[in-house]
């Protein structure tokens, strides 16, 4: 909490008990002026807890109070009286509005850390004293501040020198990507001018890796430099201006991802997507060989203008479009149900998560079907408390999901806050789930696959694991030129007090299925090429062999 802060309940307290010790009129009315001299200063200069807008409240209420005191002393020359009990009973029931942002701001990094008034170099100094405090994972990852911070401080320096804010924004970035958590992340207005320049250029297609260690360029656009110059769909990328591919690949920077990737996995997989993008007009020597063809070709590419296009498709393949509802259920045959979870927010207008799983499940239960998919692919998270929720009509005995930790200033570390557990619904469904994810299912929506593990009826498919960021996200700190850094303030643990999920100082983390599916040449052409859901669709064969055994 701030000084200003600070003072300003110390303040308000003073004005709440001092009728009762004192009748003296003068020093409430300059009380008043301190009170409203820093409510001021505070909401100019400062970020605000949430809890503070009770004392705002409760400031109101008594400068009406105050106001008709004075209006009252002025029309008959005489002051309000108040009884001495109804003064009592106010300040009894107006002091706990005070206590509650004393206690969150001991408990709770929630709301903004303001520095936008800082020089660049003391707002970075502000960020990294903030982040090697408050940051959840520090110690997890085995965060090296001192390095960080002497390898971009300079940077910083550098930038405000030259009066560059784009320059500012990229070394504060790279600081920031540097945390390799998908909870962690900067925006600026200078962010889509930055990112132009380094990486808006296209070659015309985009490649991934196959589970042999093959990388291949699953989407070609049919008008684009790659396409021009041979190459066709399924086409092996063997070197890359002059190196063997994986060597590139290893060595490709992920500072515009859209999030720092926090797995090994998610690395790699951000590497790929990034390789074929370069500044327009780079030019680049691939060689490659097209599906069928004996021998390689080695041509010269040089990188258009293509509004991003292929980075897109690469990014967002079948990524579900942006639903009206946050859950969507349908019978996919005469004993499968689907329920995709497309959001764990509330949707203005719209049945809530909890609710529209409910929904969902009693339909499930009328129409007796023997086996359910639960999918999550996609999910970016949302409230932590709606997972144990949607999950409960799974789960027969009372669960426990996880503990929340957050910073104790007291012990100067990471302490236990409350717990959520999964407690059985009265509809339940003891057929066979199968959870889907993939490494876009971040955060809140790693839950279900959390849960999963927990439960012998239930498993996860997928091709890849979940991304490995699990904890709670909301924290952000406000820097010059309007940049905005965020960060996640705590952890999730297990019953032990272990970080559970998020990944650690190896990138080992996230949801592994429990039945993975190679990412073989042929699932390639059926998921990029053919346009099939290969997931979906083995999920329902594994089903029906399970239920086959029954």
């Amino acid at each position: 909490m701030s000084l200003p802060a600070f003072l300003l309940l110390t303040a308000v307290v003073v004005q709440l008990v001092g009728p009762l010790v004192s009748s003296l009129e003068k020093w409430c009315r300059l009380l008043w002026l301190l009170i409203l001299g820093l409510t001021g200063w505070q909401v100019w200069h400062d970020s605000v807890l949430p809890s503070m807008i009770s004392v705002y409240l409760l400031l109101a209420i008594m400068f009406l109070f105050f106001l008709a005191g004075s209006f009252r002393h002025w029309r008959y020359r005489a002051p309000l009286r108040k009884p001495y009990w109804l003064r009592t009973v106010a300040v009894c029931l107006s002091l706990p509005l005070v206590v509650i942002p004393v206690i969150e701001a001991t408990v709770l990094p929630l709301g903004f850390d303001d520095y936008r008034r800082e020089s660049w170099p003391v707002a970075f100094e502000h960020v990294h004293t903030t982040l090697q405090t408050h940051y959840a994972f520090g110690k997890w990852k085995k965060i090296d501040w001192h390095t960080l911070y002497d390898r971009h401080y300079p940077k910083i320096v550098e930038a405000e020198q030259m009066g560059d804010e784009k320059a500012y924004y990229v070394a504060l970035r790279e600081y920031i990507y540097a945390l390799p958590d998908g909870h962690v992340g900067i925006t600026s207005q200078h962010q889509n001018e930055a990112e132009w320049a380094d990486i808006g250029g296209g070659f015309g297609f985009a490649v991934l890796r196959l589970n042999d260690g093959r990388v291949i360029a699953h989407i070609v656009d049919r008008y684009g430099p790659a396409a021009r110059a041979g190459m066709t769909w399924g086409a092996e990328i063997v070197d890359w201006d002059g190196q063997p591919v994986s060597e590139a690949v290893a060595s490709v920077p992920t500072l515009w991802a859209s999030r720092p990737p926090a797995t090994t996995r998610n690395v790699s997989i951000a590497q790929h997507q990034l390789l074929t993008r370069a500044s327009i007009g780079t030019e680049l020597i691939v060689t490659f060989r097209n599906q069928g063809a004996s021998q390689t070709q080695t041509v010269i590419l040089s990188a258009i203008n293509d509004g991003f296009g292929t980075y897109r498709k690469a990014v967002h393949w079948q990524m579900a479009e942006p639903s009206t509802e946050p859950i969507r259920h349908v019978i996919l045959n005469s004993n499968v149900g689907y329920i995709q979870i497309s959001t764990l927010e509330p949707i203005p207008g719209k049945l809530g998560p909890v609710e529209a799983m409910n929904r969902a499940m009693q339909h499930m239960l009328d129409e007796n079907v023997q086996a359910l998919v639960i999918d999550v692919r996609g999910n970016r998270g949302g409230l932590d408390t709606m997972v144990p929720a949607m999950m409960s009509y799974f789960t027969p005995s009372r669960l426990h999901y996880e503990g929340v930790t957050t910073y104790n200033r007291w012990v100067k570390d990471f302490s236990r806050l409350f717990s959520l557990y999964v407690n059985p619904n009265e509809l339940q469904f003891t057929k066979p789930v199968v959870v889907l994810v993939d490494h876009r299912t971040k955060s809140s929506g790693e839950g279900f696959g959390l849960i999963a593990k927990s439960l012998s009826t239930v498993s996860v498919v997928g091709i890849h694991g979940t991304d490995g960021s699990f904890g709670m996200a909301g924290a952000s700190i406000l820097l010059p030129t309007d940049i905005e850094v965020s960060y996640p303030w705590g952890q999730s643990v297990d019953l032990d007090g272990i970080v559970q999920v998020d990944s650690n100082h190896a990138l080992e983390g996230g949801i592994q299925p429990d039945i993975s599916i190679p990412l073989t040449f042929d699932i390639a052409k059926e998921i990029y090429l053919d346009g099939n859901d290969v997931v979906l669709n083995f999920a329902q064969d594994y089903l029906q062999k399970q239920l086959a055994k029954q």
